[in-house]
């Protein structure tokens, strides 16, 4: 279905692979990711979920336990809020990046997206 909507929005002349997609972790796979690479999209976003488990620099352990780790840094890049980037690896997702951010409403809980660059 993806590919004949590609293949739609090629003819008329706008490539649908530089949008980003966005999508709920529950739906996404390494095999759905590698799909998608492979028709040409490389910007994918994912919003984590607390349960979700990452390696980062060795050390494996769930997201809600790297919301607790990882240190927030001061609003940068646009980011109007504490953020964090870090390469991770996840046995559902492969290798990425975790952005980790503190929502504006909420002092000490930082949420989580991640993605590819």
């Amino acid at each position: 279905m993806l590919s004949r909507l590609k293949a739609e929005f090629h003819r008329e002349g706008i490539d649908l692979t530089q949008i980003p997609l966005t999508m709920d972790s529950w739906f996404v796979s390494q095999p759905l990711r590698q799909r998608l690479h492979e028709g040409g999209f490389t910007k994918i976003i994912l919003a984590g979920k607390s349960n979700d488990t990452f390696t980062i620099d060795g050390k494996h352990q769930q997201t809600s336990q790297w919301k607790k780790d990882l240190v927030l840094h001061d609003p940068t890049w646009g980011i109007d809020v504490p953020s964090c980037r870090v390469r991770a690896q996840s046995p559902t997702f492969g290798s990425l990046i975790l952005f980790f951010f503190q929502k504006s409403t909420t002092e000490h809980n930082p949420q989580l997206l991640f993605d590819e660059f």
